[in-house]
Parts: structure tokens; C-alpha cells; sequence
């Protein structure tokens, strides 16, 4: 979609120059008509510059009416400037500096937190300390999705985030729902129901934020994972939505609250094999 806009640009500016100048000279109604169109072109090609730069600075605002290039591509190169790291220290205290010595600091970083390691699990602990869901909460929960809840699922997804590996931003499928929405919820249908992903679907992309300015080990980066559209929509639409969702319209005596916890903060790490047993009970 954008792969040739400048250079399209630069040919309809030299074009309408060419014209101008001919009409200079002598005025023709066969070089006015044309004028016209190429002013056309030019102003859809500005369009479309523009989401170009709205995109890459990651934006979410746009003045109406006032294009503002120049404005985000500022914006990207600050933010790009911004998250480029000059080097890491790694877990011996040794600082490196190359892109490969990098990654393999950033790889054993994330290697040693979620590699687990086997422990003993007393499961009456468990049954006593985390309530069950109740059997009309489950049936609820284990509906065939619907296409209004695609829907809903798509549409949570803000248009113009960062894309993944697909390159494809939800702006694309919201804009085409009338086109996607029989194959997406087909699909989102066999899924939930096989309870299978096709695991080339989540192919991600993780990027290292920096949580400070300058950051110098690991613990300063925060993961951000760039998944594909399709892999998003359902997670807008399982447990945790539909949880929130009944703690919001509860009323009475018996009200619920959600608390979303860093877990880094509250625990050193936590071992999968009691994740796995406390989502089971």
C-alpha cells in the first residue's frame, strides 16, 4: 500500500510542474483537464503519506485539516533514537556493546525467568484457597463463540497498533468486516471448539522497551510481544473478558473486584506446573 507513495509523489509534482509550465506559455484546455486529475492524484498521495507517518510514529491523534508529516516523522525518529540501546550488562556484570553479545545477553535473561523448575505442589492448598467457578458461569464460558463476540473482539483492537509478522494492522479487517466475518468466525468457531491454533498464526515479535531513559541491563527493558490480528481476536474474547465483564454488572451485597498484579514484583518467579494446577482447580 505505501511501498511507492514518494516516489509517486515526486512524479506527480514533476508532472503538474511540466504542465504548468506549458500553460504558461500558451493556455489548452488538453493540459487543463489533465492539471485537474494530477491535482487529484496529489491529494490522495498526501493522504496516504500521511497514515504512512501516523503509523510509523505510533500516534493516536491527528489534527483535522493540517497535514502533519513532517510532524510525525519527527516523532518516529525521536522514538526510534529513544529505544536504541548502545549495550547491555549482562547477569556476570560484563557490559557488551555488538548486536550479537546483545542477544545473547537479552536470551539468557528471559531463559533463566520462565525456564521452571520441578516443586512439590500440595493441591488441598490449592482447592482451599482459590474459589470455583460456578456451573451456570462455566456453561456461559463454554458457549460456541459468536460472531457478535468476533466482532467485539476485533473491534477491541485498536486500528493503527503496530502490526506483526502478517504486516496487517486491524484498521485493514475492521474496514473489510463485511468481507472477513464469515471466514473469521468459521474460523474462531473450529478453534475454540478443537481448542487448537494454528501455531504459525502465533509467530510474534518481541521488542525490548526501555522503562528508563538509558537503561543498562535487562531488568530496564520491558518485552512487548507484536502478535498477528488474527491471534488478538480471541484473546479479546476468552475468560478474562467475559470474568470482567460479570464483575462489572454485579450489584448488591456481593461485588468483585479485579486486580491486575506484576507478578515480577510480587514473587521472584512463579513455577508453570502451579500456574497450570491453580487454572485447572
Amino acid at each position: 500500500m505505501f511501498g511507492c507513495i514518494f516516489q509517486k509523489k515526486r512524479r506527480i509534482l514533476a508532472r503538474i510542474s511540466d504542465i504548468q509550465i506549458s500553460l504558461g506559455i500558451r493556455f489548452r484546455l488538453s493540459l487543463a483537464n489533465p492539471e485537474v486529475k494530477l491535482y487529484e492524484e496529489y491529494n490522495h498521495i498526501i493522504e496516504l503519506e500521511e497514515i504512512f507517518w501516523l503509523r510509523k510514529s505510533r500516534n493516536t491523534w491527528l489534527i483535522e485539516g493540517d497535514r502533519n508529516m513532517k510532524f510525525f516523522h519527527m516523532s518516529m525518529m525521536v522514538t526510534r533514537r529513544r529505544n536504541m540501546l548502545e549495550g547491555l550488562k549482562g547477569e556476570d556484570g560484563v557490559w557488551r556493546c555488538d548486536k550479537e553479545s546483545m542477544r545473547d545477553v537479552a536470551t539468557s535473561y528471559f531463559k533463566n525467568l520462565f525456564l521452571g523448575m520441578p516443586c512439590a505442589i500440595n493441591y488441598d492448598c490449592i482447592s482451599q484457597l482459590f474459589p470455583y467457578l460456578e456451573d451456570n458461569v462455566i456453561a456461559d464460558l463454554s458457549k460456541v463463540v459468536s460472531e457478535e463476540e468476533v466482532r467485539y473482539g476485533l473491534f477491541g483492537i485498536r486500528g493503527l497498533k503496530k502490526p506483526g509478522l502478517d504486516g496487517y494492522h486491524a484498521i485493514f479487517f475492521q474496514n473489510q468486516w463485511d468481507v472477513f466475518k464469515e471466514g473469521l468466525v468459521k474460523f474462531m468457531v473450529v478453534s475454540f471448539r478443537l481448542r487448537m491454533f494454528p501455531a504459525e498464526l502465533n509467530q510474534t515479535i518481541i521488542t525490548l522497551v526501555p522503562k528508563v531513559l538509558s537503561p543498562l541491563d535487562m531488568t530496564k527493558l520491558r518485552p512487548i510481544s507484536l502478535r498477528n490480528i488474527i491471534y488478538k481476536i480471541p484473546d479479546n474474547i476468552i475468560v478474562a473478558q467475559e470474568v470482567l465483564h460479570k464483575f462489572r454488572i454485579m450489584k448488591g451485597k456481593q461485588r468483585c473486584i479485579a486486580w491486575k498484579i506484576d507478578i515480577a514484583k510480587a514473587y521472584d518467579k512463579l513455577q508453570w506446573n502451579f500456574i497450570r494446577s491453580v487454572l485447572l482447580k
